[in-house]
């Protein structure tokens, strides 16, 4: 959606079966979902929002499924997710601005990253739990 900027009007939403925030070209924050709470029962998708600099409202997401988040060029942070402490899977790809894979303490979590080094591109990073 090349005209979304907002999810105004969607602080009212606390549970969701699965999450898919996908294609928005100026989306600039996820704070409106920030009511969001417990677990996800299916996957969390964040993907191709050009602007989205941060996850924060997604802040208090226990558990999912998997969790993927790819294609968001200004993304600087898994932060946000700090709250997950049970998912199948945490995927980040294809998000040059993140600085780092290091995050919270994490079960067992791979991430894929392209923008920390070129020789990173293709190597599994697990991150075990503290």
């Amino acid at each position: 959606n090349s005209e979304l900027v907002s999810l105004d009007g969607m602080q009212q939403i606390t549970d969701v079966g699965s999450l898919a925030i996908r294609g928005n070209t100026q989306l600039l924050s996820l704070a409106a979902l920030g009511n969001i709470s417990g677990n996800v029962q299916r996957d969390v998708i964040i993907e191709a929002n050009a602007h989205l600099r941060s996850l924060h409202g997604l802040d208090y997401i226990a558990s999912s499924t998997n969790v993927l988040v790819r294609w968001n060029p200004l993304l600087s942070s898994l932060a946000a997710l700090g709250g997950i402490n049970k998912a199948s899977k945490i995927l980040a790809v294809g998000n040059p601005a993140l600085q780092s894979l290091r995050g919270p303490s994490w079960p067992s979590v791979s991430l894929y990253n392209d923008g920390l080094a070129y020789a990173a591109m293709f190597n599994e990073y697990t991150l075990e739990g503290a």
